[in-house]
């Protein structure tokens, strides 16, 4: 396989031959694959399942580059323990893991407890996906803020992107009688559930 990274001429930035050596996995087969013949291995998350999880884990490696994180956001999903196996697998200082994102915040409270099961898989190992969600909830993990920003880095496109300016637009509503009951029960069963 080439890459434009190869072709000098094309602002390339490989010399000639020293490109990455890369293994393209279609239809999860890893049998094959053996260490000293790639420096990378491409694989989707969308189809990795266990016998892909426990290949990758004899096969061995030192970094674990997650494209598309946004999409790994039920914490019950194939996909997200898979990836939460293989996360386990990265540790110590010379291991690394990277969550790409295009979405630059996570739409539910799951999401960033998947996130962070991800991130610190040694760290939540002993909590449930529920407690987790109730520690981010009512503000139990004290040093989220370091736990992500630790690990987050954030590319600005404004220079490069033509982006409308930025309104906003606070609209009070009035809830309904019905409607504060039920928030009301939802908070109290929570607040039992994780206190």
């Amino acid at each position: 396989q080439t890459y434009l990274s190869d072709n000098q001429e094309k602002g390339g930035y490989f010399k000639p031959g020293e490109a990455p050596r890369v293994a393209v996995v279609e239809g999860g087969n890893l049998k094959d694959v053996k260490t000293d013949d790639f420096d990378y291995i491409l694989i989707s998350h969308e189809s990795l399942k266990d016998k892909q999880v426990e290949e990758l884990k004899r096969i061995g490696f030192d970094m674990l580059v997650v494209d598309e994180a946004h999409k790994v956001n039920n914490v019950k999903g194939v996909r997200t323990e898979s990836l939460v196996k293989l996360s386990e697998e990265i540790a110590g200082d010379e291991k690394y893991l990277a969550l790409l994102s295009g979405t630059p915040a996570q739409n539910k409270v799951q999401d960033l407890a998947t996130s962070l099961r991800l991130l610190y898989p040694e760290k939540f190992d002993n909590v449930s996906d529920a407690e987790l969600t109730g520690m981010l909830v009512y503000g139990d993990i004290i040093d989220l803020r370091s736990l992500l920003l630790s690990k987050l880095q954030m590319k600005e496109l404004k220079d490069s992107v033509e982006m409308p300016k930025f309104t906003e637009q606070i609209t009070e509503v009035e809830m309904s009688e019905a409607e504060k009951e039920i928030l009301e029960v939802i908070f109290n069963g929570l607040r039992t559930k994780f206190i």
